[in-house]
Parts: C-alpha cells; sequence; structure tokens
C-alpha cells in the first residue's frame, strides 16, 4: 500500500479547479460575477471557439490595486469574507477566493487592471511553474481578463469540450441569465468577432419602484431582449411575506415550452437550479399547463441572507433554505392566483372580453338575478325565448334550476347552502367573467365535442368536457361534499392494476374513504371496489382508479389530494363524444358563470377559442 503524503500544490489547484472550472462558461460565470462585485455598469465578453481558445472579459468597475495583484490569484484570497460568520450574510456574488486561482491553473491568464483609487494600472501574466509579478501598464478604467488555451495542461479535461458552437451556447445561456438577474447592468457577448448579444442597463425607477421590487416594466423590458416575442402578454406577480418577498413575469396559459429552459430564477441576485422554487413554480401552475410542458418564468426571490446557505454546491447554483417548504408554498401560490385572476386572455377581440382585469380579480361578487332576461346567455336560436329552454310544466328559469340535475348521469347530494339557494336565484354565486356569456348564440355541436356559439364578430368554440371538468374540480375544491355521498355497489367489481399504483391506493385509501370511495386490497395486483362516489356513478372504474393511484409525491409538483379531486372531476364529467340536448348545454353555461375560474381544464387544456371576424374574414381572402 502507498504510504500518505502531501499533494503539490499544483496538484491540488488542477483538483481544486475541476470544482470550479467545467467548461467556458464556468470561467464567464466567475469572472462576470466579480466584475459585478466591483460595480461595473457594462460588462463585455469575447470567445473564440466558444470559449475554448480565447476568453476576454471587459469591465468599467473599481479595478484591482496593483499592491494586491499577486493575493488575487492565490487559492481562498477575497475581499468580501473575513469571518465564517460572513459566510450567513454574504450579499456578494463570489465569496471564496478560488476563482482566478482554479481558472489560472488549467489555463494561461493574463490580467489587465486600472485602480480607480490609486490611478494605477498593471499587467499579471500568470504562467504554470513561474511566480507572477506585476507589470506597470496602461490600461484604461476597469478590468480585463483573458483566459487562453483552456485546459492545456489537463488534455483529459479538454477531450471532453464539445464543439465550439455547443460551448458557446452555454456561454449564452449564462449571459442570457446574468442579464435578467442584473437589468441595471449592461452586457455584451460576441463570439469569432462577432456580436451576438447586446443590452444596455437600464435606468433604475423604470418603474416607479423605490422599495426592493424591480417593477414590471424593468422586468419586461430586460425579458423581451432576452426571451423575446410575447413577452407582453406575461402577468406581472408580486407577494411579500415573512419569508421575503417574490417577483416574477410569468406566462400565460398557451404560451408554454417543451423544455424548461425557459424558467429563470434568481434568489438575492444570484442565478440558480434550485428544486424548491422550481417546485413552487410548476405546483402554482399546476391545472393550468398541459403534461410535459414547462412555462416562462423570470423570478426574484428576495429573502434574508441568514435563511439561506449558498455554500452547498462548488458553482453556487444550488440552495439550502431554512424554511424550504413554506417558501415553495408561497411562491406557489403567489403563481396561482396570479393566474386565476389575471387578464391572460386580454388577447381576444375586446367585444366579447371585459378586458378591466380588476373587475375579474374580484371573485366574491354575486351575479343579478338570472330570471331577468339579460342575465341569460341566448345560447339557443334567437327565436327561442330563453325562459322556455327548460322541459315543458317547470314553468320558467327559476322552477327549471330549481330542479336542475347535474351533466352526469347522477345528481349531487344537497348541501345545506345549497338548499338556501335554491329558493333564491339572486344569490347564486358567480364570477365576473371575461366572457360576455349572455350576448352568445348557440350554433350547434362538431363532433359531439365541441360546442359553438356566435357573437355579433366573433365565433366560440368550447370544449364540453374540459368545460365540465373545470367546474367539477371548482366546485370540489372548495366543497368536498358534493362527492362525499357513498354509493355501493350491488356486486362489487374486481379490477387488476400495477403493484405500484394499488400501493398508491393503499396509503391513500383513508383520504379516498373520505371522498366516498370504499375498496379492499386483494392481492398485490388486485382490488374489490365496493362503493363509489355518488356522482361517479355509470362511470368506468378501472380507469379511475388507475389515475387515483398514479401519482409519484416524489417527483410530482401536484398535491395528493388535488390530483384526487382533479381525476374525480375528470371521470365524472361529460364525455367528448357525449350527445348533449340544448337544455342540458344550457345548465352548462349556467354552471359556468357560478365558479370562480373556467378557463382551462384542470390539466391545462383549453375551454374555449375565439375565432375573432378578422380572423374569419381572412379565411375568404376578404381582407
Amino acid at each position: 500500500m502507498n504510504s500518505i503524503h502531501i499533494l503539490e500544490d499544483e496538484v491540488i489547484n488542477k483538483i481544486a479547479a475541476g470544482e470550479v472550472v467545467e467548461r467556458p462558461a464556468s470561467i464567464i460565470k466567475e469572472l462576470v460575477e466579480n466584475s459585478i462585485d466591483a460595480h461595473a455598469s457594462h460588462i463585455k465578453v469575447s470567445l473564440n471557439d466558444g470559449g475554448k481558445k480565447t476568453i476576454l472579459i471587459s469591465d468599467n468597475g473599481v479595478g484591482i490595486a496593483r499592491n494586491q495583484a499577486h493575493l488575487a490569484i492565490q487559492r481562498h484570497a477575497t475581499s468580501k469574507i473575513n469571518a465564517i460568520e460572513d459566510l450567513f450574510q454574504v450579499q456578494t456574488m463570489g465569496f471564496r477566493g478560488e476563482a482566478l486561482a482554479s481558472i489560472s491553473a488549467v489555463s494561461r491568464m493574463t490580467i489587465l487592471s486600472y485602480d480607480k483609487k490609486k490611478k494605477e494600472s498593471f499587467k499579471l501574466e500568470v504562467k504554470e511553474g513561474q511566480k507572477p509579478l506585476p507589470q506597470i501598464w496602461d490600461h484604461p478604467e476597469g478590468t480585463s481578463i483573458y483566459v487562453d488555451d483552456l485546459f492545456y495542461n489537463v488534455p483529459v479535461r479538454q477531450k471532453f469540450l464539445k464543439t465550439g458552437q455547443t460551448e458557446f451556447s452555454h456561454c449564452l445561456e449564462y449571459i442570457h441569465a446574468l442579464s435578467l438577474a442584473k437589468p441595471y447592468h449592461g452586457f455584451t457577448l460576441s463570439h469569432n468577432g462577432k456580436e451576438k448579444f447586446h443590452v444596455s442597463k437600464l435606468e433604475k425607477g423604470l418603474n416607479g419602484e423605490k422599495n426592493k421590487y424591480l417593477g414590471k416594466k424593468a422586468l419586461i423590458a430586460r425579458a423581451e431582449a432576452v426571451i423575446g416575442t410575447n413577452v407582453e402578454k406575461f402577468l406581472y406577480v408580486c407577494n411579500e411575506d415573512s419569508y421575503g418577498s417574490f417577483e416574477a413575469i410569468i406566462s400565460p396559459p398557451g404560451e408554454e415550452k417543451a423544455t424548461s429552459k425557459s424558467i429563470f430564477t434568481f434568489v438575492n441576485g444570484r442565478w440558480v437550479k434550485d428544486k424548491t422554487i422550481r417546485y413552487g413554480i410548476l405546483r402554482g401552475y399546476h391545472t393550468h399547463l398541459l403534461k410535459g410542458c414547462y412555462p416562462q418564468v423570470v423570478a426574484y426571490l428576495n429573502i434574508d441572507p441568514s435563511l439561506v446557505d449558498v455554500n452547498v454546491h462548488p458553482c453556487k447554483t444550488e440552495l439550502r433554505f431554512q424554511y424550504s417548504k413554506e417558501i415553495q408554498g408561497s411562491i406557489a401560490h403567489a403563481i396561482r392566483e396570479s393566474l386565476r385572476t389575471g387578464s391572460w386572455v386580454n388577447h381576444h377581440d375586446k367585444s366579447i372580453l371585459q378586458i378591466d382585469s380588476t373587475e375579474f380579480i374580484d371573485t366574491k361578487a354575486t351575479s343579478d338575478n338570472y330570471a331577468s332576461k339579460e342575465a341569460l346567455p341566448k345560447i339557443l336560436k334567437e327565436h327561442v325565448d330563453p325562459y322556455k329552454i327548460f322541459p315543458a310544466g317547470k314553468g320558467s328559469i327559476k322552477s327549471g334550476l330549481k330542479t336542475y340535475a347535474p351533466l352526469s348521469t347522477t345528481s349531487y347530494p344537497k348541501t345545506e347552502n345549497q338548499s338556501n339557494q335554491q329558493g333564491n336565484l339572486a344569490t347564486t354565486h358567480t364570477q365576473n367573467s371575461p366572457i360576455d356569456w349572455q350576448n352568445l348564440t348557440y350554433l350547434g355541436t362538431i363532433a359531439k365535442c365541441y360546442i359553438l356559439f356566435s357573437h355579433p364578430k366573433n365565433l366560440i368554440a368550447v370544449d364540453q368536457h374540459a368545460l365540465h371538468e373545470r367546474i367539477l374540480f371548482e366546485k370540489l375544491s372548495k366543497d368536498r361534499s358534493f362527492c362525499t355521498q357513498n354509493h355501493p355497489l350491488l356486486v362489487p367489481e374486481l379490477i387488476k392494476l400495477s403493484p405500484e399504483i394499488v400501493e398508491n391506493l393503499r396509503l391513500k385509501k383513508n383520504e379516498l374513504s373520505t371522498l366516498g370511495f370504499n375498496f379492499e386490497e386483494i392481492s398485490e395486483t388486485e382490488i374489490e371496489i365496493i362503493g363509489i362516489p355518488t356522482i361517479l356513478i355509470d362511470r368506468p372504474l378501472d380507469g379511475l382508479f388507475e389515475s387515483l393511484g398514479d401519482l409519484n409525491e416524489e417527483k410530482s409538483c401536484e398535491s395528493p389530494l388535488t390530483h384526487t379531486l382533479s381525476t374525480i372531476a375528470c371521470h365524472s364529467a361529460v364525455r367528448a363524444g357525449e350527445e348533449l340536448s340544448e337544455e342540458r348545454i344550457n345548465n352548462l353555461i349556467m354552471e359556468a358563470k357560478s365558479v370562480d375560474f373556467f378557463h382551462n381544464c384542470p390539466h391545462g387544456r383549453n375551454v374555449f377559442k375565439v375565432f375573432p371576424h378578422k380572423e374569419i374574414s381572412k379565411w375568404f381572402d376578404r381582407i
């Protein structure tokens, strides 16, 4: 066995560099963050062959003192902390004092800097095996650092670098992220002599903000340069609680991406890829996002530095929060409320949508009496009296609604609140809907799936299953007594499932029993269904229980209860392909007016689509 010995400094430095320097983008991250800490207002990055051959970082910061230049390239030499306690109050981008030492260990590095205080400049060339000495050198304000021949002395690491274009894309991603994190700094990125990205610094107070928030205008202005089109549709989120302040611009449903690359998260001005924040964002988007899709988000969390540990990852991209669950829940709540109350359908024609988002936010408003003609949608042919759309003998809309049965083949159990409301339609709850329901005229259905309505200047298509599913989900979320009434099966039904699904159902058995489900485990792959909620009568049970048990809580951003309620809503709603009478369509629209939100189903699909008159005219080459 070999004897224990202390490694040489050269070997130690290369090992340490392996933790900090992975690729050219790692070098850009470390050096640009140093420039920001040096109070630079504009930072220029120039690359050759994706940074594999040359990297140049130039800034207009305060510079480095010549008599401290030799210290700057030593490991653990820093001007940003002094004691261990400082690690828990870090407010600078860097603090470890490892960047320059690590970079110089695996490349040929040259530093040129002008010290604003002493009004002197120098040049420092760092070569392996030689003691670097600063030379008097003429250099404008700020600091310039050249990094040549990355990994020239570690050929094994050099082999793992990708093509120049691939490495450049990683560098561009970081510059994009940092330009979002620091809107009051300017950035320029060039590759092989061509400018690829440029943003000027934004003037402070762009949004009139005098506090910790950047403000919507500043976020939108910078996001336009990074994300590009459709940013004007994004919603602004701003929330503050005892755990910190959260600010973000988020894409509305319909603007999702196939990957999560458009989710940018920042903590105290630092770009991070932290699971706590990302899961909070995805939890907030749950029921508004299609499976496998991701939103576009630029999110900022400002938190007391003592409540977060940034020293848990070599690249400082992962954090440890003292109150991670609470912070995640706060982020999810802020995003969820913005999506539910935001005016993200405003891009439709104003003649059919109420554009005033402040009205839409007031979800506690009550409707006018449904018995008036003005309060009813004209969903039937115009010659039909809306008072007579219910079966003969009911007498009126009021009496018709009084005996109204839900669209599924069974009835909800009456709650005390419902019973009190049936005699007084004026107390029926409704949202200030962005759809002008009362001015719609029912045209018909397509493929027993999409309900068509006309408006004086628009055509509207509604997905009958998605709309009913959302209505049921909203009602179940507020009052689960709708599904707690158990319907015993005359003959218990035995179904086969995967062992994983059966185990998940076993773990959720108590919760499911409170919602009207009654079943027993027969084996690792079989369960016997004894009873189900009344609203699920006549629905296929194998697919239902498969869905109820299909939730990996460790990987899913969806809460178990939300998953269960959305599954119940999905399986009890009217189906695509199920023929609806005009009366049932009318009831469906009346139900839509009674819930707070109906724009997409719990799985993220759109509920309705508006075709403006101008768009229809283009179909026929009229404009």
